[in-house]
């Protein structure tokens, strides 16, 4: 009953997110909104290295910086560009993203995984030339570069991650330790993990072999649509 009532909140959620006041109602209290001591937004569908970007920006820096994130919310990157904040919009592919994201919380379905990603990007789509569009693979192989894009595009001085082996196992280290200190459960980690875990791979895959059945070709075709639309809008930046 309890996962019932859970799925029938995200469904809900996800459904209001396109309407400002009710996702500024969500945010209100977070700890990690956007405001006006904000240096820098970065911001996505959850799954889409989101832990690792914000991880791996901090250690760049020399100093300390605000940094908006992890509240998965259009708002934040909508509040981010009418505050003219520096803002990193995030993406993932869908498939990827939704699968990961039902792993790590089974009670949101493969369907209403796909609804939220297609809300979340379309909500955002008209602002694209006020922020900087970074993929998951930008992120996780070169993400110096993806910072360099921001001070070009916003005038900013920030440090870019030197993406090296060496940094990348400080940036795991960090995201690990704060994980750790959530106190979870051997099985949690197993599916709440950030870092990659051997175990979710086979998962993974038959999750990914049920997305291409036909009870979810639209519904995969209509969020892909939106990611080859995010691609092309990269490729102008």
């Amino acid at each position: 009953m309890t996962s019932l009532v859970t799925r029938c909140q995200y469904e809900v959620s996800t459904r209001l997110s396109d309407y400002p006041l009710f996702d500024r109602l969500r945010a209100r209290s977070a700890a990690k909104r956007v405001t006006g001591q904000t240096d820098i937004v970065i911001e996505g569908f959850p799954r889409s290295a989101n832990s690792f970007s914000v991880a791996a920006f901090q250690l760049a820096q020399p100093t300390p910086v605000e940094i908006a994130d992890h509240l998965h919310l259009p708002l934040q990157i909508r509040e981010g560009v009418r505050l003219n904040k520096p803002v990193i919009a995030l993406i993932r592919t869908p498939i990827d993203a939704v699968v990961s994201l039902h792993i790590r919380e089974p009670y949101i379905s493969l369907r209403q995984g796909l609804l939220a990603y297609r809300v979340f990007y379309r909500s955002i789509a008209q602002l694209s030339d006020r922020f900087v569009i970074a993929t998951f693979d930008e992120v996780t192989s070169d993400f110096g570069r993806v910072i360099e894009r921001v001070n070009q595009r916003f005038g900013s001085n920030f440090t870019p991650f030197d993406h090296t082996t060496e940094n990348v196992e400080l940036v795991w280290q960090k995201i690990e330790a704060g994980q750790a200190a959530r106190k979870w459960s051997a099985q949690e980690v197993e599916r709440k993990a950030t870092y990659p875990v051997e175990g979710r791979k086979s998962i993974a895959a038959e999750l990914k072999d049920e997305l291409q059945s036909s009870r979810y070709q639209s519904a995969v075709r209509q969020a892909r649509q939106i990611y080859e639309q995010f691609l092309e809008l990269r490729s102008s930046q």
